[in-house]
C-alpha cells in the first residue's frame, strides 16, 4: 500500500511540475507578446516545432526564454536552464541529464551576432535539432 501511495506521489508532483512550467510559459508568452506587439499568427512559433522566420518571432523566443530564465545578460544561463529543467522534470534524473546536455550543447555552439534577437532564434534552433520529443521541455503532458 505504502508503494501505491508513494507512486500516486510521484505521479501527481511530474504531473504539478509540467502544469507549472506551462502556466510559467504561458504567462510568459503573454507578457511578452504583449509588450512586443506581437500578431497572433507570428506568437504560434511558441506551438510549433520550427526555427522563427522573422525578427518578431525570434524576438517572442527571446523575451520569452529570458522570462523563464534561459537567458541572463544576453547570453544562455545554465544556471537558470538547470533551474527550469529541475522544475519541469522534478525527480526524473534521466530527463534532467538530458535536459542538462541540450542546454550545454546549446551554450556551447552560440556564436555571437548582431542580428536583433538571435539568442531567440540560436535557442529554438538548438532545441530542435537536440530535443527529439517534439519540443517536449515545453509541452504539457
Amino acid at each position: 500500500m505504502q508503494f501505491i501511495t508513494l507512486f500516486v506521489s510521484i505521479c501527481f508532483i511530474a504531473i504539478s511540475s509540467a502544469d507549472d512550467i506551462y502556466q510559467k510559459r504561458t504567462a510568459a508568452v503573454d507578457y511578452c507578446k504583449k509588450k512586443l506587439s506581437i500578431s497572433d499568427a507570428d506568437a504560434d512559433i511558441i506551438n510549433v516545432k520550427q526555427e522563427p522566420s522573422n525578427e518578431d518571432q525570434s524576438c517572442l523566443l527571446e523575451c520569452v526564454y529570458e522570462k523563464l530564465g534561459l537567458i541572463k545578460d544576453n547570453k544562455l544561463s545554465p544556471e537558470g536552464a538547470a533551474i527550469l529543467s529541475k522544475e519541469r522534470f522534478g525527480d526524473n534524473s534521466e530527463a534532467v541529464k538530458t535536459s542538462d546536455a541540450v542546454f550545454k550543447k546549446c551554450d556551447n555552439e552560440h556564436v555571437p551576432s548582431s542580428e536583433k534577437c538571435h539568442l531567440g532564434k540560436h535557442i529554438r534552433k538548438c532545441f530542435i535539432s537536440y530535443d527529439n520529443k517534439d519540443n517536449s521541455f515545453f509541452k504539457k503532458n
